[in-house]
């Protein structure tokens, strides 16, 4: 299902998997502290700033925010002249979802949008949610998965990404439940957003498929910010896909600054060289590959790699390290296909 309506699945060609085309995610700010920080906080983002940037996104908050309609065509027109058919739009409820602006930018682009639905984290949940029963919150999910988000009559196509912090809060944990009786309901893919420098996988898996869910449908977000490879392969075993969805993001974002993300990421280099190890153990069906752009600097028109970053960059590196060609264009391509087979 896109935003669109219902394509073939062999017509959605090159997938970019998980991705975000309209967001705020400026929950994850921290108010400037030093001088400096204040002066640098609300610029908007330009050239004098994307140094700043590139080594901790988190420092002006313009840059939390895509919200450009003009900005996002031209970026998906480069994803789709690259080779691109194909983008999930993952972004839930209430942190900037636009289901009028996906369905008009895929008429007008001709590029298929699948767009999200679910709840992220517990900081950025509507009032309600803690008065609602898991039934209730399913009940919300299969309204935009069958009828259409925000009363607009556009649909989701898959759930999620459901939102999970360090420590699983019970507002979470509960939205973890509806997602998973939701997922067995409908068999729609569920995405996970995994607090990226935690190790939740497992447990999230718990909570889905005492709900009912399939593993073979649920994807485990943010797996490649720090890897460990003992970690991907036990989540792989479930079942379940891993998702490399940080190419393109080489941050190192001091701990002692960030209430919501802190420390280091991995760089490309190494997420394709771990990408080789998982490929020759032959885990090579259960991985996703994306760039999860949710931040202005990530783009072309502020400095950064676009959408286009997988097929322009990621693929000839894949490639260069010792992955087979065949086997590049299997998980770009048959992987995310994998998720909508029921």
């Amino acid at each position: 299902m896109t935003v669109c309506g219902e394509k073939k699945i062999d017509d959605l060609g090159v997938i970019l998997p998980h991705e975000h085309i309209f967001i705020d995610i400026s929950n994850q700010f921290t108010e400037p502290v030093t001088p400096f920080e204040k002066k640098l906080a609300y610029q908007k983002v330009n050239m004098n700033n994307l140094g700043y940037l590139r080594r901790d996104p988190y420092v002006v908050k313009d840059n939390l925010i895509l919200s450009e309609y003009d900005v996002a065509y031209s970026e998906i027109i480069t994803f789709k002249d690259s080779g691109g058919q194909s983008i999930i739009d993952v972004t839930p409820v209430g942190i900037g979802r636009d289901p009028n602006q996906l369905q008009q930018l895929m008429k007008e682009t001709g590029v298929n949008i699948i767009a999200g639905c679910g709840f992220y984290t517990h900081d950025t949940h509507t009032t309600d949610i803690e008065k609602r029963s898991a039934e209730d919150i399913t009940e919300l999910i299969m309204n935009d998965l069958l009828i259409g988000m925000d009363h607009t009559g556009v649909r989701s196509g898959v759930i999620g990404e459901i939102g999970t912090s360090q420590q699983i809060h019970p507002n979470e944990k509960k939205v973890l439940q509806a997602a998973g009786k939701a997922q067995s309901q409908s068999r729609i893919p569920v995405f996970i957003h995994v607090y990226p420098w935690s190790e939740n996988g497992i447990e999230v898996l718990d909570i889905l498929e005492s709900e009912g869910a399939d593993p073979s449908q649920v994807v485990i977000c943010h797996s490649d910010v720090e890897m460990n490879l003992n970690y991907m392969i036990s989540v792989m075993k479930r079942g379940a896909f891993i998702e490399f969805d940080n190419f393109g993001k080489e941050f190192w974002i001091p701990i002692e600054k960030r209430k919501f993300a802190g420390g280091n990421f991995a760089t490309d280099r190494d997420r394709v060289q771990v990408i080789r190890k998982l490929v020759d153990l032959g885990y090579q069906n259960r991985l996703l590959i994306t760039n999860d752009i949710c931040l202005k600097a990530m783009l072309h028109a502020y400095g950064g790699w676009g959408y286009d970053h997988i097929l322009s960059n990621v693929v000839p590196m894949l490639i260069e390290v010792g992955v087979e060609e065949k086997i590049v264009w299997e998980i770009i391509i048959k992987n995310p296909q994998q998720l909508f087979l029921r």
